[in-house]
């Protein structure tokens, strides 16, 4: 459990420094894209077609260990072997990285916003790249031994992690 507790404070760890990286770079650059992202606040689509939230944004207890909680700076959505992810608004990619355990993983940029979209096992955008809403980014890993598809999404604002919750449409 504490080594898993680790790796996770070690993956949230990495995400924050990929977006402090982006957002300095943004600021030294003057370069800020301007976006309707904010006023879209719990309208934006999933970034699957079909899921459902396994684990929640914030600190989690853990489902086996009564005692143990770990926190989760994104949603992690299971869907069904052979998904993809899309893209939630349209924006700019900026960063495309490898992290052990959660794969390869997309960052990009919606002004003062971004989402992280983790656990991919093919990427289909380059960074620089400008994509659209609802354009298919890349393909979830499935885990071979668990036979889990899950996708780890995160919504930052600039260097503030918030609960992406908020930020979806409510499923029926």
């Amino acid at each position: 459990v504490d080594k898993r507790k680790k790796e996770l404070e070690k993956i949230n760890n990495e995400i924050k420094k990929l977006i402090v990286e982006e957002v300095k770079k943004k600021e030294k650059e003057g370069f800020i894209i301007k976006s309707e992202f904010e006023l879209n606040k719990g309208k934006l689509d999933w970034p699957v077609k079909n899921g459902f939230i396994i684990n929640r944004y914030g600190l989690q207890k853990h489902n086996v260990l009564k005692n143990v909680t770990f926190k989760n700076n994104g949603i992690d959505i299971s869907v069904s072997e052979n998904s993809y992810a899309y893209s939630i608004f349209d924006g700019v990619v900026k960063k495309i990285f490898i992290i052990p355990g959660y794969n390869l993983g997309i960052i990009i940029n919606h002004g003062d916003y971004y989402t992280v979209y983790m656990n991919m096992e093919k990427i289909y955008v380059k960074e620089g790249q400008k994509i659209k809403l609802n354009q298919e980014i890349g393909k979830i890993y499935t885990e071979k031994e668990t036979n889990e598809t899950i996708l780890h999404f995160q919504i930052w604002k600039n260097m503030e992690n918030l609960n992406p919750e908020e930020w979806l449409k409510k499923k029926n």
